[in-house]
């Protein structure tokens, strides 16, 4: 089974992967059962070109309600 390698994708190849995910707002990936956890900041870089390479909410934003990693 062959993971998820965004690093080894051409531009053209990631911009229509991007393009396909605000096109439908659903970003699909199937058979990736071993899936890196490190390819999750690639997604996030691919979606957007500033995103960095960590989460710094801090625990407050974990526990707070309203946020989507409570």
């Amino acid at each position: 089974m062959k993971t998820l390698d965004l690093k080894s994708r051409s531009g053209s190849e990631k911009e229509t992967q991007r393009q396909g995910f605000f096109d439908q707002g659903v970003l699909m990936i199937r058979n990736q059962h071993a899936l890196n956890l490190d390819v999750l900041y690639d997604i996030g870089e691919l979606l957007d070109s500033q995103a960095k390479r960590f989460h710094s909410g801090g625990k407050k934003q974990v526990i707070d309600p309203q946020n989507i990693l409570s």
